[in-house]
């Protein structure tokens, strides 16, 4: 290298004194344009292997390129670098334009995707000086770029060689992470094979062909179910292929030998049932019976989870892990729940040989709103019930707070004449924070002989009230008129002739009743009116 530019340097002075003898003769402005000349210095002409991202640097041949050059015309200004993959420079791939780059020897740095493995590239620079004269153009000179080398053979990591009792059918195959020599190649696509013959991939049982998606690892649904049997061994491999078509070498070949047994049947939710709403916040989740495809296993554990989310239980707010208790039905404890909320819910079963069953469906539930109370219910007296006296005891049904939360603060009592109308009623506990399933109702509120009508609703503790009631009847017993009072003849009046006038006082009767009749009797024995002397009837 030393002698080539030994050469380039001498060549230089010569041009300089052959410029300066001319400059007179031909009048050029030898102090405007720049006092070097430039040649391609690397890649060198004709190099091959060159990596898709070089970086072009050209030779200076005046020793004042350089920034710390005190004459002007020798500062470096600007360059510009040219690819063409022909010499004539016609078939361009990159054209950097005007680079900025004062003070210091051009270099450029080709971008990825500008370049193609294996494929001869021509280029060319030309400088500029900060006073605006251009150099001629670099001669042209060649590089080759590399032959991409393809990825690196991947590695079977999952299930491990030889792995028996592989109870997912089929199971999750996982290879090693994609490898390219070259930082320009990514991967593009994979190819699985599986076969029961070891090293015969002739007839495989499963062929992925060119997968774009399963890159480094495939199970369902891109292998179906059906393809590999219960209690076989099988081999398989896999092969990568990068951005620009090359594949790699075939995985050195696995096998794994399935369980005798296959997993059990995917479970069903039952209940809650999809989309139910108002669950209270402690429920029982409950999913379908075990089956085992061929009998010959039992349930041994269960997995439950509960999510807000659907479809994501990375976080789930619930999960049982291995359950070997609640087997199907499953009670969420308190406190894990939130009112008004939505959740997602899935179960798995597990055999006796450890494997699991795939997960159920999502089921989406929502949990009750909080503060709803329970309508209550009129239990005594039973609607229609008749002779009740004045002043009854009601009672109602238990407080029931659907979310499991609030508790009974209040009740409110109403009873009315008029069914269906509480507008003006009869009588009206207002906010009663003492007579909460039953009440008394105070003397003299309600007449006897009446028909009347009542209902009840509760309160909680976060101020919400429940509906209504539905109204039940009941009828006061009629009340006897009030016993008369004898007023003549006085008691015990003497001299009374044989055919008096007996008088009594006025009817009265605390109940809506009037005098209809009266009977009037007289005897010769007191106290005994078994054989009056005088009986109207």
């Amino acid at each position: 290298m030393k002698k080539k530019y030994t050469r380039y340097v001498t060549t230089s002075i010569i041009i300089s004194i052959l410029i300066m003898i001319l400059a007179p003769v031909a009048n050029v402005p030898v102090a405007a344009g720049p006092s070097f000349a430039t040649t391609n210095y690397f890649p060198e002409d004709n190099t091959i292997d060159i990596s898709l991202t070089p970086t072009l640097m050209p030779w200076a041949l005046d020793s004042t390129w350089s920034s710390t050059s005190t004459t002007a015309i020798d500062l470096h200004l600007s360059s510009q670098f040219i690819i063409s993959t022909t010499n004539d420079f016609n078939n361009l791939v990159l054209d950097t334009g005007v680079i900025t780059d004062t003070g210091a020897v051009p270099s450029y740095p080709v971008p990825a995707g500008v370049l193609l493995p294996n494929t001869k590239y021509y280029w060319r620079v030309r400088c500029q000086n900060i006073t605006g004269w251009w150099s001629a153009y670099s001669p042209v000179t060649s590089f080759t770029t590399v032959a991409l080398y393809p990825p690196v053979k991947p590695v079977n990591y999952v299930p491990a060689d030889k792995a028996i009792n592989v109870g997912e059918v089929p199971p999750v195959l996982v290879a090693s992470p994609f490898v390219s020599l070259y930082g320009a190649a990514t991967q593009k696509a994979s190819q699985w094979q599986v076969t029961a013959f070891s090293g015969d991939y002739t007839n495989p049982v499963f062929d992925s062909g060119v997968d774009g998606s399963d890159w480094t690892k495939i199970g369902l649904p891109s292998i179906p179910t059906g393809f590999l049997k219960l209690g076989t061994t099988y081999y398989w491999r896999v092969r990568y292929q990068d951005s620009f078509d090359n594949w790699s070498p075939w995985s050195n070949e696995t096998s794994f030998t399935t369980i005798v047994s296959g997993p059990p049947s995917c479970p069903v939710n039952l209940s809650p049932s999809n989309t139910t709403i108002g669950i209270i916040l402690i429920p029982t989740l409950q999913s379908s019976a075990f089956i085992s495809p061929d009998g010959g296993s039992t349930h041994a554990a269960s997995q439950w989870q509960v999510t807000t989310t659907q479809g994501n239980y990375t976080a789930p707010v619930f999960d049982t892990g291995i359950d070997t208790a609640n087997l199907t039905t499953i009670a969420i404890p308190d406190g894990i729940l939130q009112p008004g909320t939505s959740y997602y819910w899935r179960v798995r079963y597990q055999d006796k040989f450890g494997v699991w069953s795939l997960w159920s469906s999502d089921t989406i539930f929502s949990t009750i709103t909080l503060g709803s109370i329970n309508r209550p219910s009129n239990v005594s007296p039973v609607s229609g019930t008749v002779d009740m006296m004045p002043s009854p005891l009601l009672q109602s049904s238990l407080f029931v707070s659907v979310n499991k939360i609030t508790k009974q603060v209040a009740a409110r009592w109403q009873i009315t004449t008029i069914s269906g109308d509480y507008s003006a009623p009869v009588f009206d506990s207002g906010v009663d924070n003492s007579d909460l399933n039953s009440i008394t109702v105070p003397a003299k509120a309600l007449r006897f002989g009446t028909k009347y009508y009542w209902r009840v609703r509760y309160q909680d503790n976060m101020g919400n009230w429940s509906d209504y009631s539905t109204e039940t009847s009941f009828t006061t017993i009629v009340q006897a008129p009030n016993a008369p009072v004898n007023k003549t003849p006085a008691d015990a009046t003497l001299g009374v002739v044989l055919t008096p006038t007996l008088t009594a006082s006025t009817f009265s009767s605390d109940s809506a009743g009037t005098q209809k009749a009266s009977q009037w009797q007289i005897t010769a024995a007191t106290g005994d009116y078994s054989k009056p002397v005088l009986d109207t009837g």
